[in-house]
């Protein structure tokens, strides 16, 4: 499969991947809609300047700041909690989350916890 990402210069990315890449190595695009929508505030060009950002922006649309794409590849990772059928959840989750908003997983602590 290909990349549809772009590089730093702007040129098409077409990195060649295999299909089970979350994120492309040489560019940092998200291959799976989920990756593709995630969304970290702007460090900005000097300060934070706030703004979302996802990983389909080249740049902030606030402060200008030319996006760094391995910025989603640090601040992304997958749940470990359990779905109600007791497949592994795999949701994407912030950095800084506490708890899964798919499953309900408790990432402080590693347990599942279950509202009735």
């Amino acid at each position: 499969m290909k990349c549809l990402g772009k590089k730093k210069d702007g040129s098409p990315c077409d990195y060649s991947q295999e299909d089970t890449f979350e994120f492309c190595p040489d560019c940092g695009y998200g291959t799976k809609p989920e990756a593709s929508r995630f969304v970290i505030k702007c460090p900005g060009k000097e300060n934070p300047c706030g703004s979302e950002l996802t990983s389909d922006d080249r740049f902030c649309r606030k402060c200008g700041w030319k996006i760094d794409p391995t910025l989603f590849q640090t601040a992304l990772r997958k749940c470990r909690g359990r779905s109600e059928d007791g497949s592994l959840c795999k949701a994407y989750i912030k950095e800084d989350d506490n708890f899964c908003n798919k499953c309900g997983y408790d990432i402080t602590t590693g347990k599942l916890i279950l509202h009735v």
